[in-house]
């Protein structure tokens, strides 16, 4: 089972990696890894050399980010997938977007 880190034992690391930094939010080191190659994460950036991905995560920030930014990043993820959907009906044939019918409407 992996350890349970405190925000003490984040603060006082000189390098915190993408795993550690998942098993003190509670998500899969994945989301770690996507979330900072995307730039979605406040805490640290990934860095791409040639085919591999380096990564920095801030201790402080990430702490910060526990504490108080969590509950915003659902919220900023959903409106940023939504504007990215609407940018895309804009784009590509918004016609038949209107005229299709939702899978639902067609249940009885």
């Amino acid at each position: 089972m992996p350890r349970k880190y405190t925000d003490e034992d984040i603060l006082i690391m000189e390098k915190v990696s993408p795993k550690v930094a998942a098993y003190y939010l509670g998500c899969s080191p994945d989301n770690i890894y996507l979330g900072l190659q995307n730039g979605v994460f406040p805490f640290g950036v990934a860095i791409r050399h040639d085919i591999e991905w380096s990564y920095d995560i801030r201790p402080r920030a990430l702490v910060e980010y526990n504490r108080h930014g969590k509950k915003d990043l659902l919220k900023d993820t959903v409106n940023y997938i939504t504007a990215c959907i609407l940018h895309e009906i804009k784009q590509n044939q918004p016609e038949e977007c209107a005229r299709s019918t939702s899978p639902i409407s067609d249940t009885k």
